[in-house]
């Protein structure tokens, strides 16, 4: 990914980023495809952590549970979208917590986009 990669920056609101699952995206390239399906996995996973712990203090929360309440601000900017999650990160906080994100087999690879913006991307 390159360097200053943001999630939250490709929803029209990104203070929606992890918030709301429905939130509105924003118009896509094609080479702008693999950001935006790493942005919404992202995305997705923040909605359901958010979900699991409730709105307030997730960040602490999630810290805490995962063993590094000194991370707590790391933690937050991920939720929020400022900085992505890595793959090691996501897992970690799927088995910790349990939540889904994803139905259990993809019916194509659409499913890793948001509804909006399927066949969107030029």
């Amino acid at each position: 990914m390159p360097a200053g990669f943001r999630p939250a920056d490709f929803l029209a609101n990104p203070k929606r980023f992890g918030r709301d699952l429905d939130a509105e995206w924003k118009p896509y390239t094609d080479a702008d495809r693999p950001r935006v399906a790493t942005s919404y996995l992202q995305h997705r996973v923040a909605c359901a952590v958010r979900d699991e712990l409730g709105a307030r203090r997730t960040g602490y929360t999630l810290a805490e549970r995962l063993g590094c309440p000194d991370r707590y601000d790391h933690i937050r900017r991920k939720l929020n979208g400022h900085i992505p999650l890595n793959l090691p990160e996501l897992h970690n906080w799927v088995f910790t917590l349990g939540v889904h994100i994803l139905p259990s087999e993809p019916a194509n690879l659409d499913e890793l986009l948001p509804d909006s913006l399927v066949g969107v991307g030029t």
